[in-house]
């Protein structure tokens, strides 16, 4: 599986900078655990590398929602320590209805070596759009069948609010 690594970064807090180097090695850590486990991990607090040294970085706030683009393609989430970054990144994640781990024993052991995991993932993610496309179709239905099943001095009325 693709796992997003959620883990407390720092900075927004005021950690020091050996503060936020170690927690940035705790992500490492449990990036290799998951990949020990036959999974790919995504870990963002790795943009901490992209963010040191810029002198006009963008703010908490921007990282933290380049950081939440990569929920979505992931299949799992590892929620890895509480904080303002990680708590929003958790309820994107439930959200999006992702499987949700908080310790590296949850999770199952996987084979990244193996060609069947590439075509059940992308099975899972051709799922995904086939659900959200025929949810969208579900709610254009029912919609009509609402306004099918609105009386004649109803339907005025809509019209006339609008």
């Amino acid at each position: 599986m693709k796992i997003f690594v959620s883990h407390p970064y720092g900075r927004r807090n005021g950690l020091s900078q050996d503060e936020i180097e170690e927690n940035v090695k705790k992500s490492i850590e449990i990036g290799r655990q998951l990949i020990a486990k036959g999974h790919i991990p995504f870990i963002p607090n790795l943009y901490h590398y992209v963010h040191s040294g810029w002198l006009d970085t963008p703010d908490e706030d921007m990282w933290l929602q380049i950081s939440l683009q990569w929920i979505e393609p992931c299949d799992a989430f590892y929620y890895g320590g509480q904080s303002t970054g990680c708590d929003r990144e958790y309820q994107e994640a439930l959200s999006l209805g992702k499987i949700i781990y908080k310790d590296i024993d949850e999770v199952p052991e996987g084979d990244i070596n193996n060609a069947t995991y590439f075509i059940i993932s992308d099975m899972l993610k051709t799922i995904r759009k086939e659900m959200e496309s025929k949810t969208m179709e579900i709610a254009l239905i029912m919609a009509d069948a609402i306004l099918r099943t609105l009386s004649k001095k109803q339907k005025r009325k809509l019209d006339n609010s609008t």
